[in-house]
């Protein structure tokens, strides 16, 4: 197995600090923190019901049977969220669920087709990483009892896989823990897997469902190295592709599928020199970098999905400074909405 990596300093490994949780109050976005006789975090100058609020690490999935795209949690600076809302293709609108899960950011995020559920996993928030699992109907969310879960962790691979109908987790970390182990996730229990051949231990890597080739595709992330590495899941096993070209090593990059292209997007991430603004596509063999007339700033660690209005949506992300904007990807440029 050829693994091309180039070094990076292990502080990246994962955010080795103490976040300070904040539970979120429907109209403020963003309310009351704990602070615990700490320094107040920034809040929101205004509540805010249109326009989520500035955030990295959120998890959003597409929801095909109400045609809407579905964001919860995510940090800003240190404040961690567990606001939910919806994209309709036009605009953004804060939900008002009776339950929601506790604030987290990096946590897995994935729509069920089978069951018609939004699906989250982990993350980390309460100065914890956490192994929850909740469902989310469109009205409010649900705490799954499980008999087993993966390990508590953040920043993970979570994707649905429409070919085996289930949700496939791999990997992910904690401050002191980084794992390669795959999981799925069938609307009422966990299954550990045990391929034969497994990537390297990593996080923050990219990772989504190509649906012309119906099979996972993951690239790059980060251990104590930085990875250029692409690998595909056919449902048994890892496979590492060997493409001809390929985007640098990167960790923290977004990833979504076009399905009018039929073909992954990959934008940004970090390298060894600092955030990226890049974008790629990955045909199923080799990976084509594209040059779009407009683009989002450099930036990581933001959450990409399939939009209403038939392109790829991109939300926020941390670069130099955290972010707030909305982009889609129609195959040939980015557009800010």
């Amino acid at each position: 197995m050829t693994e091309r990596r180039i070094a990076f300093r292990s502080c990246r490994l994962l955010a080795a600090v103490t976040l300070l949780t904040v539970t979120v109050s429907g109209m403020a976005g963003v309310a009351q923190a704990q602070t615990g006789g700490a320094t107040a975090l920034p809040q929101p100058r205004q509540p805010q019901t249109d326009v989520p609020f500035p955030r990295g690490q959120a998890g959003l999935a597409y929801d095909e049977r109400k045609n809407l795209t579905f964001m919860f949690g995510g940090e800003f600076h240190g404040a961690i969220m567990n606001d939910t809302w919806a994209w309709n293709g036009t605009r953004w609108k804060l939900q008002f669920p009776a339950r929601s899960p506790t604030p987290r950011s990096g946590e897995g995020m994935a729509y069920d087709a089978v069951r018609h559920k939004v699906v989250i996993f982990g993350g980390f928030g309460g100065g914890r990483y956490l192994m929850d699992t909740w469902t989310w109907n469109g009205r409010t969310w649900r705490k799954m009892v499980t008999p087993s879960a993966p390990r508590a962790r953040a920043n993970m691979g979570w994707v649905w896989d429409a070919a085996r109908q289930v949700i496939v987790l791999f990997g992910g970390g904690t401050t002191t823990s980084i794992m390669n182990d795959t999981w799925t996730w069938d609307g009422t229990a966990w299954t550990k897997l045990l391929p034969a051949t497994s990537p390297p231990k990593r996080s923050d890597m990219g990772m989504v469902y190509d649906q012309a080739r119906q099979q996972i595709v993951m690239f790059g992330g980060q251990a104590f190295d930085v990875f250029d590495d692409t690998w595909t899941w056919d449902g048994t096993n890892w496979t590492e592709q060997q493409p001809s070209s390929s985007p640098m090593a990167r960790w923290g990059p977004g990833m979504g599928y076009d399905q009018v292209n039929q073909n992954t997007v990959l934008f940004g991430g970090e390298s060894a020199s600092g955030p990226l603004d890049d974008t790629w596509t990955w045909d199923g063999t080799n990976w084509t970098e594209r040059f779009p007339t407009s683009s989002p700033l450099a930036r990581l660690r933001f959450p990409m999905a399939w939009s209403p209005n038939n392109q790829v949506l991109l939300f926020g992300g941390n670069g130099v400074d955290v972010y707030g904007d909305t982009w889609t990807w129609g195959g040939s440029t980015w557009i800010q909405r």
